[in-house]
């Protein structure tokens, strides 16, 4: 790259972008150490807001922990998935 061009790219913007968006899938969010570790990852990425988490909870019933991953901004979906549900899926 000349010199001229390596200079507009500098000064060039970086592009907008909207948080990091990553979808979590569970069984529940029952109390268990993968569970905890996921509330834990939650509360770290709250504090700065790039990132934004979606759960899909796979075992269709809410769990301990709901209410305070909606509370750092998570969003829930229940979504009941198993071998005795496949043919429902």
């Amino acid at each position: 790259m000349n010199a001229p061009l390596k200079e507009i790219a500098a000064a060039a913007p970086a592009p907008a972008r909207g948080p990091l968006k990553v979808l979590h899938l569970v069984d529940s969010l029952g109390m268990g150490g993968a569970e905890t570790w996921l509330i834990e990852l939650l509360r770290y990425w709250q504090a700065d807001g790039a990132v934004r988490n979606d759960i899909v909870a796979t075992g269709g019933q809410p769990g301990v922990f709901d209410d305070e991953a909606r509370a750092l901004g998570a969003r829930i979906f229940y979504l009941r998935y198993g071998r005795r549900h496949l043919p429902s899926f």
